[in-house]
């Protein structure tokens, strides 16, 4: 589902995230200002509502990479404390992760 690419420019840095839904194939991009996991798990929430009010689905997994922003590092301390951890647990959305 969801993958982050950073672009860096001087002095300032941006983050891509992007999401992939398989099942109605639409691609989402939202552009942030900075990687941190609170902003980045906004933008994944914006982007479920987005997907349940104009095409009444609603998110059921999610799939990330490993990115601290996703709180799935291998040897996290944090994990039920992580802002994306959280969501995904409050709207009981599985998460499975990719294996690198």
């Amino acid at each position: 589902m969801s993958r982050d690419i950073t672009i860096v420019e001087p002095k300032k840095t941006h983050c891509l995230v992007g999401q992939i839904d398989e099942y109605i194939r639409l691609a989402l991009v939202e552009v942030l200002d900075d990687k941190k996991a609170l902003r980045v798990m906004f933008a994944v929430l914006k982007s479920f509502s987005m997907l349940k009010n104009r095409y009444k689905f609603e998110t059921e997994e999610v799939m990330t990479n490993n990115g601290a922003v996703f709180g799935r590092r291998k040897f996290s301390k944090n994990k039920e404390s992580h802002p994306f951890e959280q969501l995904l647990a409050e709207m009981e959305i599985k998460y499975r992760y990719t294996k690198f």
